[in-house]
């Protein structure tokens, strides 16, 4: 082949590799142009709530008709709990495909649980996140059975308090169709309710389904079904009936499904803009009291103690046999019979009421290091130990969790001085039933307590402060160790605050190289002999102010009486983790974060400080608020 023909055909040859790869590049247009696609991808996770008429059948035609295209798919397990969910191999295929938008997730109904609700939704956030980072969550909130829905031990309220509690902690929205469905059914005396007691009648699915449209559309204005939307509704629900009970030929009330679109329209915002606003709701049921709030303040993580056997209870070692014991009630059974020393006699208490307790008078200040409990078969799910020089003014220092009637022992993080200590039940095991306890022991330590607990005195002559607002920010220190609670107080000499003006928070607070300025200081005071502790009250957080996308907040609190100045904690995390905590010290009850970074959430926590020569005594954290 000559040269002149070789060049020719490289010539050809390199033409052809350049339209080549222009319809190359064109087909990877092409089909990046295909996964463009707008379709919203929604799952829904759940049980038989959720599968009974076709839940997901219903919101992807409600949604398509009012001109959102989206395509909703369901993984479902018949009797399952969040938890139990988690492990299913269905959910877990259909978590990994990912590329989900919207992502509906719900609980058991009968056997539901606050502690296991709350793993249930983090367990499941966590594997949702990890396929489908973009996806916003809802918990989808149903309605308790028919025999526990009305009257003072509605199960409502703690539902919805505990939906939208876990919906705050892990920044998911809920879907309340449990609260929409006790307005139908108390309110407009509409029973949607299949003849288990359970389970919905095709117009009870339609109240979650319209719950669920409001809350993933929140932009929406509230529908009326009248015409062609009431025809196209009624067929949509026909549909997807999958209840043998139910007809398909029913001719539904219009008034009827408009006041279901009412319904849950309303409680759909309600919910949903008192979790963006970290704020309070009620049920239309009535108010659900947390037992554990204010009991815990320090978020003690629950522990179960050791079994043991109960004979422990009658050695002399066992410090609390013999004392005189009082109790919040008594139904049947004598508080007193806790330290008989007898295993065949027990406390009850009242029944149906959180929450319950009972406490044992030593006689003096004890060194004690060990507390013991043998549960009859309705034992506390979840409880306290406190103790208290007073039987007044409680110090927290374990939270205890169960699943079953046991004999325990705990062994306390450290030696505590005390005369009296209690057992606080914020949880049944048995919800038709009170506490029921055989005895309560108690164990003397042989070492130097490492903690005393002193009388809290109210402060009424302390005179106003005057200075100037001063601004915390951080600085660029590294972190310090963050400051415990329980021991003795600082002998450091007293500094005097200068004014200080505003500097910025800034992102690089996540990290642990630049979280600045940890406290030092030591926690709560305690004081030996006369010296008498004046310890402030707990700080109240009046008000937080941030605009939309702010990057300030200002703070203002509730003036302490007694207080000379306040610990503020600012975090990134909902739980103050160190790697995302800042604490500074304030003087005055009002102040202002500069720099925050727009669209990040932040949360404070603040307690008082009075300051006496050396002596620093603290009062109780706030409850954390977001900024």
């Amino acid at each position: 082949m000559n040269v002149k023909l070789k060049k020719i055909l490289a010539i050809i040859l390199s033409i052809c590799l350049v339209f080549s790869g222009l319809t190359f590049f064109k087909g990877m247009e092409t089909n990046a142009a295909d996964k463009g696609d707008d379709t919203m991808d929604i799952l829904f996770i759940g049980n038989s709530m959720t599968y009974y008429n076709t839940l997901c059948s219903v919101v992807e035609g409600l949604a398509n008709h009012y001109g959102h295209k989206v395509k909703c798919t369901a993984a479902t397990n018949g009797g399952y709990t969040l938890i139990r969910n988690a492990k299913a191999d269905n959910v877990i295929t259909a978590i990994q495909k990912g590329g989900y938008d919207k992502v509906i997730i719900q609980d058991i109904v009968g056997s539901f649980d606050a502690d296991n609700h709350m793993e249930g939704v983090q367990t499941i956030t966590e594997m949702i996140k990890q396929y489908s980072p973009d996806a916003k969550i809802y918990s989808y909130e149903p309605w308790p059975t028919k025999d526990s829905i009305l009257g003072e031990n509605s199960k409502l309220p703690y539902f919805t308090y505990y939906y939208i509690k876990a919906a705050k902690k892990y920044c998911n929205g809920v879907v309340p169709a449990g609260e929409a469905f006790y307005d139908m059914y108390k309110t407009e005396e509409k029973d949607y309710y299949c003849t288990d007691g359970k389970h919905p009648m095709p117009l009870g699915t339609f109240v979650s389904a319209t719950s669920v449209f409001y809350t993933i559309f929140p932009e929406e204005a509230q529908k009326t079904f009248s015409g062609d939307d009431y025809t196209y509704v009624t067929n949509l629900i026909h549909k997807n009936i999958a209840y043998a009970g139910a007809s398909k030929t029913e001719v539904y009330d219009n008034d009827e499904l408009n006041k279901i679109s009412q319904y849950s329209y309303t409680r759909a915002h309600q919910v949903n803009e008192v979790i963006e606003a970290n704020t309070t709701y009620t049920s239309v049921a009535g108010e659900y009291v947390d037992a554990d709030a204010e009991v815990n303040p320090d978020e003690l993580e629950p522990i179960t103690g050791s079994d043991v056997d109960r004979s422990i209870f009658e050695a002399t070692e066992n410090i609390a046999k013999g004392c005189s014991v009082v109790a919040s009630s008594e139904k049947n059974d004598k508080a007193a019979n806790v330290t008989d020393g007898k295993l065949g006699t027990r406390w009850e208490s009242e029944w149906n009421v959180d929450p319950q307790w009972l406490y044992v008078d030593l006689g003096s200040v004890k060194n004690i290091n060990k507390v013991g409990f043998s549960w009859e078969g309705a034992y506390a799910k979840r409880y306290y130990v406190q103790i208290s020089n007073n039987a007044t003014d409680w110090k927290t220092v374990v939270a205890v969790k169960a699943t079953s009637a046991k004999t325990v022992q705990i062994t306390l993080d450290k030696t505590y001085s005390a005369r009296y200590v209690r057992m606080y039940g914020t949880r049944r095991g048995l919800d038709a039933y009170g506490y029921s306890m055989y005895e309560m022991g108690v164990w003397e330590a042989k070492e130097v307590p490492t903690t005393e607990i002193t009388t809290t005195v109210d402060v009424t002559t302390e005179a106003p402060t005057t200075e100037a607002p001063t601004t915390v920010a951080p600085t660029t220190e590294a972190p310090t160790t963050t400051e415990p609670t329980t021991e003795a107080p600082t002998t450091e000499a007293p500094t005097t605050a200068k004014p200080t003006t505003e500097t910025p928070i800034t992102e690089a607070a996540t990290t642990t190289k630049n979280i600045q300025n940890a406290s030092t200081e030591i926690g709560t005071e305690t004081t030996v002999g006369p010296t008498v502790k004046i310890t402030p009250a707990k700080v109240k957080v009046k008000k937080v102010a941030r605009k939309a996308k702010g990057t300030k907040a200002k703070i203002s609190l509730k003036k302490v009486k007694g207080a000379t100045g306040y610990v503020v904690k600012i975090s990134t995390s909902k739980k103050f983790k160190k790697k995302t905590t800042i604490t500074k010290n304030v003087k005055l009850t009002t102040f202002t974060l500069k720099k925050l970074k727009k669209n990040k959430k932040y949360y404070i926590k603040v307690r008082a400080v009075r300051k006496t020569g050396k002596t620093k005594v603290y009062g109780l954290w706030s409850k954390p608020k977001r900024i």
